[in-house]
């Protein structure tokens, strides 16, 4: 399979939190990074760990842990953070990235 990135976020929009997914089809590409910036380029959130094939992945649409190639973050943003448009980023070890818009409303 040719390597690629796959990123979903539920609910989107969202009021209190929400699901972060990411999946590589090359197990070996697990996202080391991931990031979410606001309108401006700013880091807003940045999991204090990054994401490692060790983690305990989740099926989606489960709360089941396989290894599988996925990883899973639940971001609730802290009072500081105003409602508006958030991008997340990840970013795998061999430089694959993508990016998806999410939209928090408080």
């Amino acid at each position: 399979r040719p390597k690629e990135i796959e990123l979903n976020v539920h609910p989107n929009p969202f009021n209190s939190s929400c699901k972060i997914s990411v999946e590589t089809y090359d197990y070996a590409s697990l996202p080391t990074t991931i990031a979410i910036y606001d309108i401006m380029g700013n880091v807003v959130y940045q999991p204090p760990i990054p994401l490692r094939r060790d983690l305990s992945p989740l099926i989606r649409g489960t709360d089941r842990s396989v290894s599988d190639g996925q990883g899973v973050i639940i971001w609730t943003p802290d009072k500081s953070v105003p409602s508006g448009i958030y991008f997340i980023k990840a970013i795998t070890p061999d430089r694959l990235s993508i990016m998806e818009r999410i939209v928090y409303i408080r």
